[in-house]
């Protein structure tokens, strides 16, 4: 009996130690990482923490401006944004996915640069390759000055703090691969790289790169359970991504059985809302013992439908329940009720945009895009310039969606093309400068923004902003 008693402690205490090894989470912290992400925000680019930008100009030495700016110029030129996305899952469902998408995933399991660049060769050509290596080794001597060698004891313990939780988040990830019915493997678990924001409030970014997420975090900080909810929240985008094929087609069909116009974009912000009432509802109160009532998201849409359809998560997700056809029937209602002008409101059309420019080079065309994002936060954008190109023309007629179009140079030329599009605007007069905003046939929302000269982009979109949507009356107005 002792025998028997021993044997049994003993595969208990086996099953115990397989257990902690094969933990769903995993931190670290890559210098590669690290120097991504400070180029990133040296860039400004629109998915970079605010934040983040503001400490690194407000720190840069004087005397290194010049050199930083030429560097971080270097930076921003390389082209890694070669997309390719699955077509298995629906329309609805597809995310385009970069090279650099899978270059930043590559950085969280690099220690060292010069190991990154050896694991990314192939990935990008060997041009770009050289040029990424050279910027990220000259940018290491800035980053070692502004960043870690004041704060790299500060994102340790902010890693061992952190750590603290693979446990609990092992619990919370099986109950949430149940509520997703994702195939994600059990024995796959997720590399966390962090990365130190100085100070312990501000904007902060996380994405998920396949099973390896980036996290932000503020060295000051001291609310773990709320960055272990961002962390959780990257890996549900994952659990979203990775449903078999025929529960996507299922939720899909929901969706699109759905007359209301409300249901596409109740459906364009479902992972993300799903994600955010996962992991910063759901799971901080898990794990903190209290709901956040601060907001969750740094989005007005986001973080309304995330609250509103919280309740109802939670209560599937502590009876084991699936997302199922009730859930997101209702979750449709929600939006509609918590966001009655979502049809009109150009906040919520350009959430999900195709994008025309008149635009005669890349770099005037990525500058265009760069200013849009400054106004508008837009998370999935196909695009296309000149408008006048007969690829673009074709696109234009068959892309669904919010379809956006930018005149700065051929007004003459482009207005004439899209008259033959859209027959809506055949019978209007355009001042010089104006916004037409109208619904097509395809019951495509058409927004057309028709400035003089590249420098007047900025005032056309301020008149988007002030204006709020596409309103009930004359589809034209006048900017000033």
């Amino acid at each position: 009996m002792k025998r028997f008693c021993s044997l049994a402690l003993i595969l208990v205490l086996y099953s115990h130690t397989i257990s902690l090894a094969q933990s769903i989470v995993h931190f670290r912290i890559s210098k590669p990482l690290c120097l991504l992400t400070f180029l990133e925000a040296a860039n400004k680019q629109w998915d970079a923490s605010r934040t983040y930008s503001t400490y690194i100009y407000k720190h840069l030495a004087p005397e290194d401006r010049d050199r930083f700016a030429r560097l971080v110029d270097q930076f921003a030129g390389l082209n890694m944004a070669t997309y390719s996305s699955s077509t298995a899952s629906p329309v609805g469902r597809q995310k385009p996915k970069s090279v650099y998408n899978a270059i930043k995933g590559i950085a969280v399991r690099s220690k060292y640069t010069e190991k990154f660049i050896q694991n990314i060769s192939g990935n990008v050509p060997d041009e770009q390759l050289q040029t990424l290596r050279d910027v990220m080794l000259k940018a290491e001597p800035f980053y070692n000055d502004i960043i870690w060698n004041e704060y790299k004891n500060a994102a340790e313990q902010q890693l061992a703090e952190l750590e603290k939780y693979s446990g609990r988040a092992d619990v919370i990830f099986v109950k949430l691969k149940r509520f997703y019915g994702s195939t994600w493997p059990a024995h796959v678990p997720f590399e966390i790289g962090i990365y130190p924001i100085p100070g312990a409030h501000g904007h902060t970014t996380a994405t998920p790169h396949g099973n390896s997420l980036v996290l932000a975090v503020l060295t000051g900080e001291r609310d773990y359970a709320m960055r272990m909810g961002v962390a959780i929240h990257e890996m549900c985008h994952v659990l979203y991504d990775k449903q078999p094929f025929k529960t996507q087609w299922r939720e899909d069909s929901v969706f699109a059985a759905k007359s209301s116009g409300y249901a596409k974009y109740a459906y364009s912000y479902f992972d993300e809302a799903l994600a955010t009432a996962c992991g910063n509802g759901w799971a901080y109160e898990n794990l903190s013992g209290h709901i956040d009532a601060s907001d969750w998201y740094d989005d007005t849409y986001i973080n309304g439908y995330a609250k509103a359809i919280y309740p109802m998560t939670r209560e599937y997700i502590n009876s084991g329940k699936k997302i199922d056809a009730a859930f997101i029937k209702n979750a449709i209602s929600l939006f509609k009720r918590r966001f009655p002008d979502a049809i009109s409101d150009y906040n919520n059309l350009l959430n999900r945009v195709s994008l025309y420019t008149d635009a005669a080079t890349m770099d005037e065309f990525q500058w265009i895009n760069k200013t849009l994002r400054k106004y508008y936060r837009i998370t999935s954008c196909s695009s296309s310039f000149p408008i006048a190109d007969n690829q673009t023309v074709g696109l234009i007629k068959k892309s669904p969606g919010t379809q956006l179009f930018i005149i700065h140079e051929n007004h003459s030329e482009d207005l004439a093309i899209l008259k033959e599009i859209f027959p809506e605007l055949r019978t209007k007069r355009f001042e010089r400068e104006s916004l037409i905003s109208f619904t097509d046939k395809k019951k495509r929302p058409i927004i057309i923004l028709n400035v003089d000269g590249a420098d007047r982009i900025a005032n056309g979109l301020q008149k988007m902003v002030q204006q709020k949507n596409m309103g009930n009356g004359d589809m034209v107005s006048k900017i000033d």
